[in-house]
């Protein structure tokens, strides 16, 4: 338990590396500037979808029995954890574009 809650803290910590600008002390006021915004939010939600496709294998792989469900509700905690930055971190720089008319 206290290494998956560790893993956890892990995924979390990683996912804050995917922004790789500091918008608030820096806001993208050029096209150069909303262009990596718009990269940085690229790259967040195309892990997002690797981190869901990979959500859906162990999903599929409980359904055919390959799995406990154990395992699949511990696999499933770390990835909502892990989602719900991810998430979080979209939608504060969704909001940072439109406030300086990135998009």
């Amino acid at each position: 338990m206290i290494i998956m809650k560790y893993w956890a803290l892990m995924l979390v910590l990683l996912s804050a590396c995917y922004v790789k600008h500091d918008y608030s002390l820096h806001p993208p006021t050029t096209q150069a500037a909303c262009m990596e915004l718009f990269r940085d939010i690229n790259d967040i939600q195309k892990y997002r979808g690797e981190a869901a496709d990979k959500m859906q294998n162990y999903s599929r792989a409980l359904k055919a029995g390959k799995i406990s469900k154990k395992k699949h509700k511990k696999k499933r905690e770390t990835w909502l954890i892990h989602e719900k930055t991810m998430r979080a971190q979209v939608t504060t720089l969704y909001d940072i574009g439109y406030e300086y008319r990135c998009f």
